[in-house]
């Protein structure tokens, strides 16, 4: 029987608050205005859902201009998370955002059909960095510290991988999560021919179905 590991998974991302690896291994990285690991979606719903569904990213947003309001204001909550533990306040923080149309949520509700009150979001590296840069000592570092652990309390039953620069990491998730389905699919933002997004959708729908029966 799968339990509810709520708990653990929010206490895994308060956990990684005050990380400071990355910026101090010389890999010229440099911290964005929002300057703290960020935790990310967990809908209220995931954990009783059939199947799991995690989606992984490779990375947050967050790396623009410091005069930007909104990124002011995730810092600040974040932060704050880190301090306190209180998950509910960034799940009402993103719900908020969902509703608002947020890009990368659509893509995985009207290609894959999936609600977000029942799957959960995360990225291999927890921390924006200025200009967006993400080398692979980062992601191997954040991925085995921080992201395995997450992976592991969430125990999804597929795995999306959205995006090549995730795709290494499927077979590290797999080791992880035996029984999960590690799928490597393509990014919210891919700019392919629509007739390849579509039978993109079509097959991952497929694998989701699949292991709805199995769950």
């Amino acid at each position: 029987m799968k339990l509810n590991n709520t708990h653990d998974a929010v206490a895994a991302m308060q956990g990684a608050g005050g990380c400071e690896d990355c910026f101090q291994m010389s890999l010229g990285l440099t911290r964005s205005l929002c300057d703290t690991p960020q935790p990310r979606w967990i809908g209220k719903d995931y954990y009783t859902a059939s199947p799991r569904v995690a989606v992984v990213l490779i990375n947050p947003g967050g790396g623009g201009p410091s005069a930007d309001p909104t990124l002011a204001h995730e810092a600040n909550l974040f932060r704050q998370f880190h301090r306190t533990g209180d998950y509910q306040k960034v799940r009402d923080y993103f719900t908020t955002a969902i509703r608002r149309g947020d890009r990368w949520l659509s893509w995985y509700r009207d290609s894959f059909g999936l609600n977000h009150d029942e799957i959960a979001q995360l990225n291999i590296a927890w921390c924006p960095t200025r200009e967006n840069r993400y080398p692979g000592p980062m992601l191997r570092h954040c991925f085995s510290k921080h992201t395995s652990r997450l992976l592991r309390t969430l125990e999804p039953d597929v795995v999306l991988l959205s995006g090549s620069a995730t795709h290494p990491f499927a077979a590290d998730i797999k080791r992880l999560i035996p029984h999960s389905e590690v799928v490597r699919t393509i990014h919210y933002a891919n700019r392919g021919a629509n007739a390849d997004k579509l039978e993109e959708a079509r097959r991952v729908k497929e694998i989701i179905a699949a292991k709805a029966v199995e769950a």
